[in-house]
């Protein structure tokens, strides 16, 4: 298998694990309280990160069904090295993902938004970060478009999820 393969199979076994971790805590957290609403987001900073996610998921899925697709945004002299420390990379926030989830257990929402029956969380990465998710998706927003070479997107996402948190926290 190329390496260009492997590097493939790597970002389909991380994103399909990672989703599933977040789907199945989101799951049992919608279960205990309450669905909650989009209404306390900042309107303009929600569009932003739907786009945001569009660009970078959708790159990533063009570039795991076909990879000439993305060719106009790949740096051709990236160093094999620096895509597979992005492997690297994903593969720890793999675990950190399911450590956060799993401490913060029914408190998890998909907005800002704090759910009815909250509690404070203290056990776990929350022991030492107050938002350990913002850390691991800026680690991702940084490390995935590394993968298939596009530095630039690279660039621009954590640039935009700058902005973001910035207006966010």
């Amino acid at each position: 298998m190329s390496q260009e393969n492997m590097i493939r199979l790597c970002i389909f076994l991380l994103m399909a694990v990672s989703f599933t971790i977040s789907a199945s805590f989101r799951r049992k957290a919608d279960q205990s309280d309450k669905k909650e609403t989009f209404e306390e987001e900042n309107p303009t900073l929600l569009k932003m990160r739907n786009i945001g996610a569009l660009v970078m998921y959708g790159s990533i899925l063009m570039y795991f069904l076909h990879p000439p697709l993305m060719a106009w945004g790949q740096l051709k002299s990236l160093p094999a090295w620096i895509r597979w420390s992005a492997v690297g990379v994903l593969a720890l926030l793999v675990p950190a993902f399911y450590w956060m989830f799993s401490n913060l257990g029914k408190n998890i929402t998909p907005t800002v938004a704090i759910r009815s029956e909250h509690q404070l969380v203290t056990s776990g990465p929350y022991r030492w970060i107050r938002h350990p998710n913002y850390l691991v998706v800026i680690l991702e927003i940084a490390a995935l478009p590394l993968l298939h070479g596009a530095v630039l997107s690279a660039l621009f996402l954590s640039a935009l999820n700058a902005f973001v948190l910035f207006n966010r926290i």
